[in-house]
């Protein structure tokens, strides 16, 4: 996993770099205070946090009277930051949140990157899986920043999970990015718990936390149209980042970012031309990549156009994307591909979206996995006349939701069509999930041709399998007839698939040789099974001879 991104940032020594901190879980920090659900009993915790259980299990749910919960323990002469399990409900989350308000804020630059991580360790693992809230186990980050208007204020909202099988120093970790304007506040900070079961007498153990200032270390890279062409590598390439790179895309003009105010990184080729050429950006491996709220990437305006682009491909060969921001959707416009061949997507955020366009392209290179999403989260939007290219022995496993819809300009019904070559494989993990419900009357089927590929649909629900067809292909243009059931009685049926599809032309003879039967037949590619009407036919031997294109086989059977 190349998250070490992050990692390095947050277990980098903090001597002579001023970083901005949570409270505290030192002993110094604890005191003594009324429980906030039962004041008739004290407990002891830590100044700057409160820990709670909901009735919801959101944290900003209603308040579970019936806990009261310790964040300080006393052993020996020592203080130790645990909650022990025997004073919540461990087969529900516990919630950490740090006690800001709008007058107590954690004050952030602007348009910089930060790396929260918090440590936590229970008697097992944590449950990562969904929650009313959110994850289960994980971070939610609220950042205060102006509205629109200028006069009031308006949140974002990040989030992450944890990940067991991150083995640094953190398994909760968060990357927020700020932006453009003077004021960016930490407004608040919350870490959900969920025990995968813990015997009584145990602890959820040695919670820390630390935050890291990306420009203050010197790591990140702001990405602009000022800058761009410094990571040119050739006329038609750039070369994005190297080692530990925080490379950020800035919302780079002077409007509101928001829906109605996407800003575009338009990547040319440099010096530019006057006709459409491809342009690569590589994403170097070890590197972080992110963008700012309502950032995307798009090809530069050909020489001499208003109007006609580029087409552009992005390259994963190795970076982190990190989308935790709860609405963040980075959208691939017509004639843009995103080619994912090494490092990973943190598809963290509740609404953390892949949106395909007609006319793009999600391609997985040759001998590459991406796992897109985890235990459900991550969406992938694939708009009719995309594609989705799976290359040689190479896999997309999908962990989170595929999202299939015509474009908003078509009104009639289609289906999105992929191809699955040789080696290529699909792969729905359990909790995976297939949505068509934004379709012309919701009725859009995944329509998946094998041409030596495979798919495995195992993950899904039984109602979701029924949104996917599977097309598989002959290795041959034309299989050999397979006549069901011979003799005949009432009924010829018969089988056999295809590559191609068209209009079959079929004849029947006599054993004399004289034509008994003369029709015709629309076919399509893959498998057919045909049935003939044969209760005419008299008793006796038969010759079926079948022409589709410049194909002809022939088969006898016997009406009985």
């Amino acid at each position: 996993m190349n998250r070490a991104v992050l990692h390095f940032a947050i277990l980098l020594p903090a001597s002579a770099i001023a970083q901005p901190y949570l409270p505290g879980f030192s002993p110094s920090d604890t005191l003594t205070i009324a429980c906030p659900q039962d004041p008739g009993v004290n407990i002891l915790t830590y100044a700057g946090w409160e820990a709670y259980q909901t009735l919801d299990d959101t944290w900003w749910g209603p308040r579970d009277p019936a806990t009261c919960i310790n964040l300080a323990h006393v052993t020996g002469n020592w203080v130790w930051p645990r909650i022990a399990v025997n004073e919540i409900d461990a087969s529900r989350p516990v919630f950490i949140r740090a006690l800001y308000d709008d007058n107590n804020v954690l004050p952030l630059t602007t348009n910089n990157q930060y790396a929260i991580g918090f440590q936590a360790f229970g008697p097992g693992s944590f449950d990562n899986g969904p929650c009313p809230g959110g994850p289960c186990s994980g971070l939610f980050a609220g950042v205060r920043i102006p509205d629109a208007s200028g006069t009031g204020t308006a949140m974002r909202w990040y989030q992450a999970a944890y990940d067991e099988q991150d083995f640094s120093t953190y398994q909760l970790e968060l990357c927020v990015p700020t932006e453009k304007f003077a004021e960016n506040d930490l407004r608040e900070f919350v870490v959900s718990l969920k025990l995968n079961g813990a015997p009584p007498g145990t602890y959820i153990d040695n919670l820390y936390s630390e935050v890291q200032d990306m420009s203050a270390w010197g790591t990140l890279v702001p990405l602009t149209s000022a800058n761009l062409p410094q990571f040119l590598g050739s006329q038609f390439s750039y070369w994005i980042g190297w080692g530990w790179d925080n490379i950020l895309v800035m919302h780079d003009n002077a409007d509101y970012p928001d829906a109605d105010h996407v800003y575009h990184l338009d990547v040319p080729p440099v010096p530019n031309v006057a006709s459409p050429t491809n342009v690569t950006m590589y994403l170097q491996p070890f590197s972080g990549f992110n963008f700012q709220p309502y950032t995307e990437l798009r090809g530069g305006l050909v020489l001499g156009s208003d109007s006609i682009r580029h087409p552009l491909t992005v390259v994963n060969d190795g970076a982190d994307l990190c989308m935790g921001w709860e609405f963040i959707e980075v959208v691939w416009t017509a004639n843009t591909s995103y080619v994912h061949q090494h490092g990973h997507i943190s598809f963290e955020g509740r609404n953390a979206c892949f949106q395909f366009q007609s006319g793009s392209a999600l391609r997985v290179a040759d001998g590459s996995t991406f796992h897109y999403g985890q235990e459900g989260r991550g969406m992938l939007l694939l708009i009719e006349g995309s594609a989705l290219h799976v290359g040689a022995n190479a896999e997309l496993v999908m962990n989170g939701t595929m999202i299939i819809k015509e474009p908003a300009e078509v009104s009639e019904e289609r289906d999105m069509h992929i191809t699955l070559r040789e080696g290529a494989r699909l792969r729905f993990a359990p909790g995976s999930r297939l949505i068509n419900d934004w379709s012309n009357g919701q009725r859009m089927k995944l329509v998946v041709t094998l041409d030596g590929g495979s798919i495995d649909v195992g993950g899904l629900s039984p109602e979701d399998r029924t949104k996917v067809v599977v097309i598989e292909l002959p290795k041959e243009e034309w299989t050999e007839l397979s006549v069901l059931g011979n003799p005949v009685r009432d009924q010829l049926r018969f089988s056999f698939a295809t590559r191609s599809h068209g209009d079959l032309k079929l004849r029947c003879m006599d054993a004399l040789g004289r034509l008994v039967m003369d029709s015709q037949e629309r076919v399509a590619v893959g498998h057919n099974a045909l049935e003939i009407p044969a209760h005419h036919l008299k008793p006796g031997e038969y010759i079926l001879e079948l022409v589709l294109g410049s194909e002809r086989r022939t088969v006898r059977f016997v009406k009985a």
